[in-house]
């Protein structure tokens, strides 16, 4: 298996990123020989649990404009040819429409894994909105000639069945160090000191405009009326320096004593606050951002509720009351009425898509195996436990 996307994902920085690296490792194991290559700014080569990864030199207009160099063609032509099925991550992206094409041209056959398709078009930015409307074009073109179409949540799947009628769902894994690790005793907090009062509402990820990290802080003023101990800690890289940016709201908003900003994390950190956490909260504001969200599933599988905006898939996997709770606008006030209700929650619900890598791997590779086999992808139209 030849595994594509457009950004080297070693070090994971994105969820894309995780994705990939888990699917791959966690399909070594099954006995699929796995290979992935991405676009990068110099080249790179690396192997890690049985998987090779390869970086070709690409110019980077944006993240999801990504030009290969005439060495890199050359190199992604040679991977092609290499693998018996090329599977394709986030399409739209310049580099791997390349890819597409070249698995085309050499008769390999190719999977999309479809992240909230046709969603780029509604970028705040123009030229990723243009971006995406000429990217979506191709994907479609595309689609005629692909293998089947991956997506990972029902809306999506509905989407997706329009253009190809071998579309299957599978959603992305949560890692065996938070799924299967035991539960603390209650009111064992060790990442929560005294300090960090009640309840603590969890940020994790990546630090990012359309992550929304900002929202969260605006509407914490909000939580405090109603939770006036309420601690927000925000948690995860910030390639972008937002974390000042975070400080200085929290400081003109008078909240700075209610929020704590750690920085990336390592596992255990990062189980340690699932578990300390009274709310997940995922505060982005566009539906391509959350084309799944694992943070929602790593939540889940720590029986945390989640509270979001109403976007992307998190708009079919959120359930009011069950799991977690969603805003009923896109503005500060209504997400913090959410964390509200979800801090209500007693009991919380895990659906049926929260499952392991290696479950999901199994699931893949009967795909792969079919297609192989010249017939249709097996895998259900909804999740299943």
């Amino acid at each position: 298996m030849l595994h594509v996307l457009g950004n080297y994902p070693l070090p994971a920085l994105g969820g894309m990123e995780t994705v990939v690296v888990e699917l791959a490792e966690a399909l070594v194991a099954t006995g699929v020989e796995s290979r992935v290559v991405a676009a990068s700014r110099v080249s790179k080569q690396a192997s890690e649990s049985g998987t090779e990864f390869f970086g070709v030199p690409s110019a980077f207009v944006s993240n999801w404009i990504q030009v290969p160099s005439p060495k890199a063609l050359v190199a992604l032509q040679a991977h092609v040819r290499w693998a018996d099925i090329v599977h394709i991550h986030n399409p739209p992206e310049l580099f791997n429409l390349t890819a597409i094409e070249i698995a085309h041209l050499n008769d390999r056959p190719y999977v999309l894994s479809m992240l909230s398709p046709g969603q780029l078009t509604s970028h705040p930015r123009l030229l990723y909105r243009w971006a995406g409307t000429a990217g979506e074009w191709l994907v479609h073109q595309a689609v005629s000639h692909s293998a089947a179409i991956q997506v990972k949540n029902t809306a999506d799947y509905e989407y997706a069945r329009r253009w190809n009628t071998d579309s299957f769902l599978i959603p992305d894994g949560v890692a065996a160090s938070i799924l299967n690790a035991p539960y603390p005793p209650p009111g064992d907090s060790p990442l929560a000191p005294r300090t960090w009062t009640r309840p603590m509402l969890l940020y994790l990820g990546r630090l990012h405009p359309l992550k929304g990290p900002e929202e969260l802080v605006r509407g914490l003023p909000s939580v405090l009326a109603q939770c006036p101990g309420a601690t927000v800690v925000i948690a995860g890289p910030d390639p972008g320096g937002m974390a000042d940016r975070l400080d200085a709201l929290a400081r003109a908003l008078r909240v700075s004593e209610h929020v704590r900003l750690l920085g990336p994390v390592d596992d255990a950190t990062k189980l340690a606050l699932l578990d300390a956490s009274d709310v997940v909260v995922i505060p982005s504001l566009a539906n391509f951002v959350e084309g799944f969200s694992i943070v929602a599933s790593e939540a889940w599988a720590r029986r945390k509720p989640v509270a979001a905006f109403p976007v992307g898939a998190l708009r079919v996997r959120v359930q009011e009351g069950r799991n977690g709770s969603l805003a009923r606008s896109m503005s500060p006030d209504d997400l913090a009425e959410a964390v509200v209700r979800a801090l209500g929650i007693a009991r919380v619900e895990v659906p049926d898509d929260v499952v392991s890598w290696p479950v999901v791997a199994e699931r893949f590779r009967t795909v792969y195996s079919n297609i192989l086999r010249g017939s249709s992808p097996p895998a259900p139209t909804k999740p299943t436990a």
